[in-house]
């Protein structure tokens, strides 16, 4: 896309980072799953049941699929009170509910990253590479972050622009 006489492209990131190789509040509990990270779950743990959606691709989520032929329960993420503790300082209700937001976020993270739903952008100038950052989980920041250097660069331009007035 052209924007203030830059072109913006948005690209599928082809090597991200798995977000479990991320310093997570949640630990996957998935015994006959290829994600599963440990396999036995600690008395007590605060957990979110974890359902899977495979069809020639997979995707997970905190809440159950639709189709109940390629979908199903295949286990939990979980923290326990000693991890909430360690995140917030007290392990009173509210901040129970909080470590559930984050574990879910963690999972709707891992969800695009299974998807494929990583990109990055790249900016030119006149066919000169000015700026490219990649990682972005879902498109919604990508572009938007994309835009912000672009008004950022033409800030800096009508900087010195203003500068060279009668010097330049």
């Amino acid at each position: 896309m052209r924007y203030k006489n830059y072109d913006i492209k948005i690209e599928q990131d082809e090597c991200p980072d798995s977000p479990r190789n991320w310093d997570n509040l949640g630990t996957i509990f998935a015994p006959r799953n290829h994600i599963g990270e440990v396999e036995t779950l600690p008395d007590g743990a605060i957990m979110l049941h974890l359902y899977v959606y495979s069809h020639g691709g997979e995707t997970i989520r905190t809440s159950p699929f639709s189709c109940s032929w390629d979908s199903g329960q295949i286990g939990y993420v979980f923290c326990t009170k000693e991890d909430v503790r360690k995140e917030f300082g007290e392990d009173d209700p509210e901040t129970i509910e909080k470590a559930k937001k984050i574990m879910e976020n963690e999972i709707k993270t891992l969800a695009s990253w299974m998807e494929g739903d990583v990109w990055g952008y790249v900016i030119e100038k006149d066919g000169d590479l000015k700026d490219s950052c990649w990682g972005y989980y879902g498109q919604e920041g990508c572009l938007h972050d994309a835009k912000q250097m672009v008004d950022f660069y033409v800030e800096e331009e009508e900087k010195i622009a203003a500068l060279c007035v009668g010097y330049c």
